[in-house]
């Protein structure tokens, strides 16, 4: 987890808005990606409260996820694949359209281990996943 913890009333904050968008009906949004490249979750979003989860490149599990405000603005990201030597799965936190950083080093704040509704969040998009099983055109 980062040197700077979350607070366990954050934490409970936290824990009720992404089980409260995930239970939003028609709320997830799965991106398939359709070539080869850098490409990276919408900082915003047009819908209250939306998720969007990012396929990996063979279209086979997930790679991202962010999950949104109901102002839109990007409230978290959920990142599933080990990157830049960091442990997967782990979360960073966003505010006004940017990871937050330690204010002293400039570091990305990482924390780990995801929380139990970004867990389950994940397990049920791997098994929406499996079932539709996208893949790239």
């Amino acid at each position: 987890m980062s040197d700077y913890p979350i607070s366990q009333a954050r934490v409970d904050e936290m824990e009720a808005e992404i089980i409260a968008a995930i239970n939003r009906p028609h709320n997830v949004k799965v991106l398939a990606l359709k070539a080869a490249g850098n490409i990276v979750l919408p900082e915003e979003s047009h819908t209250a409260g939306r998720i969007y989860a990012m396929l990996t490149e063979n279209g086979r599990e997930i790679k991202t996820i962010g999950i949104y405000g109901d102002g839109g603005e990007k409230h978290y990201e959920i990142h599933t694949t080990p990157h830049r030597g960091l442990t997967a799965p782990h979360f960073h936190l966003w505010k006004h359209g940017s990871p937050l950083r330690d204010p002293e080093t400039g570091e990305l704040l990482i924390y780990s281990p995801i929380l139990p509704s970004m867990d389950m969040l994940l397990n049920n998009l791997r098994e929406e996943v499996k079932a539709r099983h996208y893949e790239k055109d």
